[in-house]
């Protein structure tokens, strides 16, 4: 079993993913993966909510400077974490060809960048290839 930490930001992708790969789904294991870490993930979302309308300072600091730790993720959950993470990164790329905006080529690059960084890591971590 292993510990799995992501930037909130990175949990959010995550589980935005999830919530996509399942729209239509009951049963399976990404289904159960997602049910899984359902109660964080709603929790978390109510509190961005709640700050992006209130505490836009409090709401960057979660975002970037606090972590999610998930514990006791079997080998088989750390490949679909990873499957997912893909699928996020070439949503990214995706949005990367629509766009001119520097800016926004920099934040899409950068979360495209640190997310292949985390898969490629979990993958590791979890003796994949």
């Amino acid at each position: 079993m292993y510990e799995l930490r992501f930037t909130v930001w990175q949990f959010v992708r995550l589980m935005v993913q999830l919530e996509k790969s399942i729209e239509n789904v009951k049963t399976g294991p990404l289904r159960t993966l997602y049910d899984g870490w359902e109660d964080i993930w709603v929790d978390l979302d109510a509190r961005l909510v709640d700050l992006g309308k209130h505490d836009p300072e409090a709401f960057a600091e979660l975002m970037m400077d606090q972590e999610v730790v998930c514990n006791d993720v079997s080998k088989d959950d750390s490949a679909l974490v990873a499957e997912q993470l893909a699928l996020a990164v070439n949503e990214i790329k995706g949005l990367l060809k629509e766009t001119d905006d520097q800016e926004t080529v920099e934040d899409l690059s950068f979360e495209r960048d640190e997310l292949q960084e985390l898969a490629k890591d979990i993958k590791k971590q979890a003796g994949l290839k």
